[in-house]
C-alpha cells in the first residue's frame, strides 16, 4: 500500500475520528469487515462476509471502473464524500467513504481497503454555516430592499430633507437637498450642518433647542449664493438609547435670484 495515500487521509488536524473499514476483492466480494461497520450501510442492512459491497454501500455503484483501477494500482485512491444515511428514528449520519488498493501478504492477491469516516459532525456545522449565510444575504437583500424603497420615498420629497447625529454632522440628504445646495452627496455626508449656514443664528437654535418649527435662515449654496429658507427641525431615536438624530426639513423661500417663492 502507498502509506502516504493513508497520510493524506488521517494526518491533518482533527477531533478524534470514528472509522470501519471493509477489504473486499477483485468482484467486490466482502473478505473482512471491522465491528462496527454496520452502522455505516444502506438502512443498516446486514454486511456480510461473501456479500457485495455494493448491496449495502449502493454509493459505490457507477464506479466500478475506477474502483477497479484503484485496486490494480493505476490510480491511488477514491473518495466519496458527505454520503448522507437518513432514518425515521435517528438523525441524519454523513459519512465519508475512501478506497485504497492493497495485496495480501500470503497469497499477494489485489484487494481493496474501504475505510468509511463518520463525518456528520463537520457536516452539520457546514450546512449550519451554509444556513447562516443564506439567511444572512437575505437579510441584506431585504435590507437593500427597504433602503432603496426609503430612498425613493425621501428622493420623491420636494423639500430638502437632512439627517445629522446629534452633534450635527451630516448622515443622509435626499435629493432636493443637493440641488437646493448644489452639492454632490458625497461631499456632505460628514461635514456640519453650519456648511449651509450664511450666519450665525442657526448655530445658537442648534445648540438651545430641540425641535424647530419654519425657523428662517438665510443659507448658502456651494458656489456661496445665498436663499432664504425656513428649517423644520425634529428628533428620532437611534438604535443607542443615549443618542438622538436630527431631522432637518428645509424649504426656499427665495430663489437664486433673490425673488419671493411663496
Amino acid at each position: 500500500m502507498k502509506y502516504w495515500v493513508l497520510d493524506k487521509i488521517f494526518n491533518h488536524a482533527s477531533k478524534p475520528r470514528q472509522m470501519e473499514y471493509l477489504v473486499v476483492d477483485e468482484s467486490f466480494k466482502i473478505l473482512d469487515i471491522s465491528e462496527q461497520v454496520q452502522q455505516f450501510a444502506e438502512h443498516a442492512t446486514q454486511v456480510q462476509l461473501g456479500k457485495d459491497i455494493r448491496d449495502n454501500f449502493p454509493e459505490l455503484i457507477g464506479f466500478e471502473d475506477i474502483l477497479t483501477a484503484v485496486l490494480k494500482g493505476k490510480q491511488d485512491i477514491f473518495e466519496l464524500k458527505g454520503i448522507a444515511r437518513v432514518s425515521e428514528s435517528s438523525q441524519p449520519l454523513y459519512i465519508d467513504i475512501y478506497a485504497l488498493g492493497d495485496r495480501d501478504e500470503n497469497t499477494f492477491q489485489p484487494h481493496l481497503i474501504i475505510l468509511l469516516e463518520d463525518v456528520t459532525e463537520k457536516m452539520v456545522s457546514e450546512q449550519d454555516l451554509a444556513q447562516t449565510i443564506r439567511e444572512t444575504t437575505l437579510q441584506s437583500i431585504a435590507l437593500d430592499a427597504r433602503k432603496n424603497y426609503l430612498d425613493q420615498i425621501l428622493n420623491s420629497m420636494p423639500e430638502a430633507l437632512i439627517v445629522t447625529t446629534c452633534s450635527g454632522k451630516i448622515k443622509t440628504v435626499n435629493l432636493a437637498a443637493l440641488e437646493l445646495f448644489g452639492y454632490r452627496e458625497v461631499e456632505l455626508i460628514g461635514q456640519p450642518i453650519l456648511t449651509f449656514v450664511a450666519d450665525d443664528k442657526i448655530a445658537h437654535k442648534t445648540c438651545n433647542s430641540k425641535y424647530l418649527k419654519d425657523f428662517k435662515i438665510v443659507c448658502k449654496t456651494k458656489t456661496g449664493q445665498k436663499i432664504e429658507v425656513t428649517f423644520s427641525r425634529s428628533t428620532i431615536q437611534t438604535e443607542f438609547e443615549e443618542c438622538q438624530d436630527f431631522v432637518y426639513v428645509v424649504r426656499e423661500l427665495t430663489s437664486a435670484c433673490g425673488e419671493r417663492e411663496r
